[in-house]
Parts: C-alpha cells; structure tokens; sequence
C-alpha cells in the first residue's frame, strides 16, 4: 500500500465514455476504470496519503474499502510511482523497462512460396506473381523440413504454402502431407481457382487452415483487384471446402474501391473473414491511389457492426501485458523460402537486399545466421525510430517491419499506417476491459 501515492508520470491517460485508461506503457500494463475510479486515480499527486484520499471519497458518499483496492490494484499494474511506495508489492509487474521478449527463440513460422505461377493477375498482387524460375522438388522440400527440424523454437513451427497459386506446384499436396506426418501446423493460401468437387475433401484433409482469396462479395467489387470473371468460382471453392469440412478463412484485401462492400461480405461469411490493408508493393506499387491510410482502414473496419479491428485483441494483449513485445517475427522467429530457394526475412521482403542466402547452396542454419537476418532479428522497437514516445510500443512490437519498408523505404522507421495500431490497441484495451 502506498504511503502518498502518486501516479507514474509516464503514464498515457486517455477515456472513451466513461471508460478511462491508464496505461504505463514501459511495462506494459494498465487499469480500465469509470469516472469514480479516475477521480481517485487523479488525486494520486503525492500529496495526500492513501488514507486521506479514502476519507475524502468516504465524505463525498463513497466507499473506502473501494479506494485502498483501487489503490492496491494500481500498483499492481504500475500505475503508481516507486517513490510513494511503502514496501514493493511482490505481485506487481515490475516498474519501468522490461526486457523480456515474447515468443521465445527459434523458427516458429516457415512461409513457402512454392511457385510463382499463378493462373490470375491481381493487380494487388505484392508478390508480383506470374511467371516461374523454377521450383523446388519434393526432395529438396522435404530437405528443408529436416533442417527446419534442426532449428526450430518447436515442434509447433507453423508452415505457410503459398505462391503465386501454391496449387499449381506438383508436389503441393504430396508436401503439406509430409510436413503433416511430421506433426506440423500446415496452412495454405490460394486463390481458390483450382479447387473442385474432385479435389474439396482432399484439401480438407491435408491442411489445417485453407485461406482463399477473395475481396468483394459480389464480382465488381472483387474484380476491381483480383481480375474479371473469376468471382463466381472462388465463391463456389470456399463452398466446397466447407462442405468437406475444411477450416476456411476468406482472406480480404481492404482497399478504397471495396471499403463500402465489407458489411455484406461479414454478412456473409462472419468469423471467417480476415482482413489485410492493400499496400503498394510488388504489382500493387501501380495502384497506390487504392491504399488506405490508418485511420481511414481503422475506421473502415470498425464501422462495421460485429467488426473489432483487431480481431484477436484479447489474445495479443494477454501476450504483451507485464512483459511486452519487443520485435517483430522477421529474421528470428520467422523467413521465408521462394520457389528457387532463397530466403528472406518474410513474405513482403522478396526483395534482392533482404536474400539471406539460398537452400541450394547452404545449409538453413548458416543461411539463419547472415547478415540480413540477425540484423532485423536484433531490431527492437526502441530502435526504431518514431516508436520511442507511442504509448502502445510494447504492444504492437513496433508492428510489421516489411510494411513500414514500403511506406518510408526503411525497415527501421515506423510509417504512417501505424496510427491505425495505435488506435486499434487503445479501443481494444478500453472495449475489452472488464471494471
């Protein structure tokens, strides 16, 4: 209990409704209380102690008992400054900086683009996708599972099948098989054009999540980036996958042409939609104009009735509260392998100064331990630069670094997409908080 509280003066204070936030952002760890409660939290000065704030509230027709858990809870969470503090209180998060790390050591994701052949030409395509150079056999596939075996945090390592259109690699189902005997998490993202009723079930057994592309619920929103006459078979592949029992999600790019579609597409297919912001990289770099910014992609989303913006809030707030995210995945927990064998840090970095090496040519550890990749593995969101003063840093870990890289052109400077985390994580601790 604290003699004179007083509260931290780092803390970030913001209120929605009567909902207040006090957020000590170093830790990171926070209090959601009403109007009464800031008001208590607001005589929190120094300069009276914590019985005279109790016997003010009790004189105004509150309840003391109230204050001192109050009281006690701020400290808990950090809220209250060391220097009015009695004794520390051995089950609070620890005050200031913490260093810890989420997510552990180790590869934890494997994202493959098995083939760059693709059968459709999106023009939000940030891979670019088209024309192959040449894909790697089942043989050097199942190689690069033993040597992620070798290197992974777990075996929990989720693997990610992609492309261009993964489906057109040969080996394709005869790979998500292997890495399904090895007791892998096994994804796939495709455009849904090669799905039938031939094939549904097969893919519903051979992959633990199926997302298929599809940006409008009806063909002239979708065709706006994925292309003319090609709506109507991907909406009959996410019906046959369900049908066979597949775990689906509708993957949606949310851009400017398409923003006022997306209440039919939830209405449609709810909790299985997931959202991504259309950025200009790869093919899409010619159609920046369709790009949101933050707010504008925060408000999109939240406009929507049934729609949070982050839709797991929960979880990721569990995951960063008392200890703090302090980085991105890219070049430590996750990389990413192309149809030839390079790697990259992830998806968004095929780009020639992020190669970290070649499969072909060296072994995966080697390859983990370039240049490239220790550098973003070691980026922490104190490096970079705009992050510093945002209250929601250890939150977000500084967000996606290949994301700021096609905004700013630089992996270690936040860009201006940012604004819509920082609003996202500061509704969802408010909305989310139990009183």
């Amino acid at each position: 209990m604290t003699l004179a509280p007083r509260l931290r003066p780092d803390l970030f204070y913001t209120r929605k409704g009567d909902r207040h936030l006090f957020l000590n952002p170093g830790i990171p760890d926070w209090l959601v209380v009403n109007g009464n409660g800031a008001y208590v939290l607001g005589r929190c000065t120094g300069e009276h102690s914590a019985g005279e704030i109790a016997a003010h509230v009790a004189g105004l027709g509150g309840d003391p008992a109230e204050v001192d858990d109050l009281l006690a809870r701020a400290g808990r969470h950090g809220l209250l400054d060391r220097a009015g503090t009695a004794a520390p209180d051995p089950d609070a998060a620890p005050a200031g900086d913490s260093r810890q790390a989420c997510g552990g050591q180790g590869l934890s994701i494997v994202h493959v683009a098995l083939t760059n052949r693709c059968n459709l030409r999106c023009t939000s395509c940030y891979a670019g996708s088209g024309r192959s150079a040449g894909i790697l056999s089942l043989t050097e596939l199942a190689d690069l599972c033993r040597q992620v075996e070798g290197v992974a945090a777990s075996s929990g390592v989720e693997w990610v099948l992609s492309g261009g259109e993964p489906l057109l690699h040969p080996a394709c189902l005869d790979f998500a098989g292997h890495l399904r005997v090895k007791g892998y998490s096994v994804s796939l993202l495709t455009n849904g054009m090669l799905v039938t009723p031939g094939n549904a079930a097969t893919l519903a057994a051979g992959f633990d999540l199926i997302k298929v592309s599809l940006d409008g619920s009806r063909e002239e929103s979708h065709a706006r980036t994925r292309g003319t006459g090609n709506f109507a078979t991907v909406v009959r592949a996410i019906d046959l996958l369900l049908e066979a029992g597949a775990n689906v999600m509708v993957a949606t790019v949310v851009h400017r042409e398409n923003c006022g579609d997306l209440p039919a597409l939830v209405a449609r297919y709810g909790e299985r939609l997931t959202f991504q912001p259309f950025f200009p990289a790869g093919r899409g770099a010619d159609e920046s104009g369709l790009a949101l910014s933050g707010e504008e992609y925060y408000a999109a989303l939240f406009e929507i009735p049934g729609v949070r913006p982050l839709g797991e809030i929960e979880r990721v707030l569990a995951t960063a509260r008392g200890r703090g995210i302090r980085r991105c995945a890219v070049g430590g927990g996750a990389i990413s392998v192309d149809e030839v064998g390079d790697v990259y840090p992830c998806q968004m970095f095929h780009l020639p100064q992020y190669k970290a090496g070649n499969i072909r040519r060296q072994p995966l550890a080697e390859i983990l331990a370039s240049p490239v990749l220790r550098r973003l593995a070691a980026l922490e969101v104190e490096a970079v630069e705009g992050c510093a003063q945002c209250p929601v840093r250890l939150i977000c870990g500084g967000a996606c670094r290949a994301r700021s890289f096609h905004e700013v052109g630089r992996d270690d400077a936040a860009g201006p997409f940012c604004a819509y985390e920082r609003q996202a994580y500061i509704n969802g601790i408010i909305d989310t908080a139990i009183m």
